[in-house]
């Protein structure tokens, strides 16, 4: 059975038996204010590391009625928003909180590696 594991009106899902999460955040009607993220690690007694920033390639599409968003290295990690703009957002702050959730169940958070190149045709 799968359980959300999330204060951020983003959802998070865990499988019982694989390891793995799947994190989901977007189109839920309420924005998460701007600090939130550190209010939560402060809260929580944890201190986000210095200079341990990543950064995750993050494919954005457009669909007939939202925008969807989802990092290829981190599998499971997608966004769902009315703009672009929105869609961004709510995908960082998804691959925040999937990345907190796979340190906190001990799983390697994957280095990225992904990258982006256009063909013309």
């Amino acid at each position: 059975m799968a359980t959300p594991a999330d204060a951020r009106q983003s959802r998070q899902f865990r499988h019982p038996s694989k390891a793995g999460t799947v994190t989901v955040s977007g189109n839920l009607g309420i924005d998460v204010p701007a600090g939130t993220l550190g209010s939560i690690w402060k809260q929580a007694g944890l201190k986000k590391p210095e200079g341990d920033d990543m950064e995750y390639v993050v494919i954005v599409e457009q669909g007939e009625t939202s925008v969807g968003a989802y990092a290829p290295d981190l599998p499971g990690c997608v966004a769902v928003g009315q703009s672009r703009d929105e869609a961004m957002q709510r995908i960082r702050e998804a691959i925040e909180l999937h990345i907190e959730s796979l340190r906190e169940y001990g799983e390697t958070v994957p280095l990225p590696h992904a990258f982006v190149e256009r063909v013309a045709v």
